[in-house]
């Protein structure tokens, strides 16, 4: 018995090899927030911002304003904008002509195309043979694609191919020509707005 017993006191003191790991517990409740940390120090100097954006307006002979903005424009009870010549005071548009026309077919038959971001956009006014239009608001999205020209009844591919085309007959159509009026007392120049 005595055996057992001293056997029993010798294997007391002894530890044996770890036992497999248990299963993991559920999480512990979240913790209070932390202190906030040490404010950082200032940002080195920026780069310098440039000057102010410049704006113009045109102006006058006698100084009287004509029109703000980068652009010499006006703007008819139509709501066409017409570019106004700086040297003559008068709304203009650079003529252009119903001949020469364009097509979306090789044979340049069907309907004629007027090539649209070309020579117009809506509400710019287009003059076609002395007569006003206008490319119609939605006109870009009922385009065709230009890929021919009738050239003296020859039809060649277009100079424009690729670009979008309104079909002539879709064009708004303004009677009375360009507009018969004069602005302020030309020539004009911008001035420069601070």
């Amino acid at each position: 018995m005595m055996k057992w017993l001293v056997l029993s006191l010798m294997l007391a003191g002894c530890e044996g090899p770890p036992g497999p790991a248990g299963a993991q517990g559920n999480p512990g409740p979240t913790g209070s927030e932390g202190s906030d940390g040490l404010d950082g120090s200032d940002g080195g100097d920026g780069a310098d911002g440039g000057s102010a954006a410049t704006s113009f307006r045109w102006v006058d002979a006698t100084g009287a304003v004509i029109t703000s903005g980068s652009d010499l424009v006006w703007f008819d009870d139509n709501a066409l904008m017409w570019s106004i010549d700086r040297t003559t005071g008068r709304p203009y548009v650079n003529e252009q002509s119903a001949y020469g026309l364009y097509h979306d077919s090789e044979d340049c038959s069907g309907e004629a195309l007027f090539p649209a971001l070309i020579f117009g956009y809506p509400r710019a006014p287009i003059v076609l043979d002395g007569e006003v239009y206008s490319i119609p608001d939605a006109g870009l999205n009922t385009s065709r694609i230009i890929g021919y020209q009738d050239v003296n009844g020859e039809c060649l591919p277009g100079a424009f191919v690729g670009y979008a085309g309104v079909v002539l007959a879709d064009l708004d159509h303004f009677p009375g020509g360009v507009p018969n009026i004069t602005f302020g007392a030309p020539p004009f120049h911008p001035e420069e707005i601070q």
